[in-house]
């Protein structure tokens, strides 16, 4: 039987980026055991109007709409959603994130195919960005996979029961979640993270390259609260990890 799949969205405003993505994610997931729930962390009565109308009227995907009257942390609203759900795959794509048509069948197979894979999904860099490297990729059940310690947290599939069985995501009081953290525990518990090859990219907005790039105050004062750092500043020290985070073998990145 096809697994039934649940993807969330957590939103704080950016009304552009979010349309764009939950568009994107709709019309291009073809998978149909899937819904989306979408969270809204106190925004602007703009984006919540548009979530209460548009959204419910055109998307039949769309599970529930949850609008918290606080922004609360990631990491608390992962928890919360995930628990909830009794979709036996679990993920999470955020509101600044193009995903590709295949995106998620090609996750959900390798999921049914391999029991321990962890963490997969999006990757969210550009082709220059890997033009140089020679990724090592491992087989397990005919699904190739860069393995990674951790994948980010744009977009991503996970099974439900590995979330429960490994246990909740940290929390703090941090609007941020130490996911990366996290994704490392799931690789002690042998579960294999990873991008699948060949790469599902996906185009994050936030990186100024992406041709869905908006500079301007609200959005920088979005990524100020969160970062304590400008689009531009966040973006130019993504470019410089990503470097580092790319070259590093699985050892190396989790501290083995």
């Amino acid at each position: 039987m096809e697994r039934s799949v649940e993807i969330i969205m957590v939103i704080r405003d950016r009304l552009e980026y979010t349309k764009k993505a939950i568009e994107s994610l709709v019309k291009q997931t073809y998978f149909d055991r899937f819904n989306l729930t979408i969270w809204d962390n106190d925004s602007s009565e703009e984006t919540k109007n548009y979530l209460r109308g548009s959204v419910w009227a055109r998307y039949p995907f769309v599970r529930d709409v949850i609008f918290s009257e606080e922004n609360k942390p990631l990491s608390e609203v992962t928890n919360t959603l995930f628990l909830k759900s009794n979709s036996d795959l679990i993920g999470k794509v955020d509101n600044d994130v193009i995903v590709p048509p295949d995106w998620l069948e090609r996750c959900v197979k390798a999921h049914e195919t391999y029991d321990d894979f962890g963490f997969i999904g999006g990757f969210h860099f550009l082709p220059e960005d890997i033009a140089n490297l020679k990724p090592k990729i491992d087989t397990f059940n005919g699904i190739d996979i860069w393995r990674k310690g951790h994948i980010g947290g744009c977009s991503f599939i996970i099974k439900r029961k590995d979330f429960v069985d490994i246990g909740l995501i940290p929390t703090s009081d941090k609007i941020l979640m130490g996911l990366s953290e996290y994704q490392h525990i799931f690789h002690k518990h042998g579960k294999v993270n990873g991008y699948l090859w060949p790469l599902i990219w996906v185009d994050h907005f936030e990186d100024v390259r992406s041709p869905n790039h908006i500079d301007n105050p609200e959005y920088n004062d979005y990524k100020w609260a969160c970062r304590r750092m400008s689009i531009a500043e966040y973006s130019d020290r993504h470019r410089k990890n990503s470097e580092k985070y790319l070259n590093n073998n699985l050892e190396k990145e989790v501290g083995k």
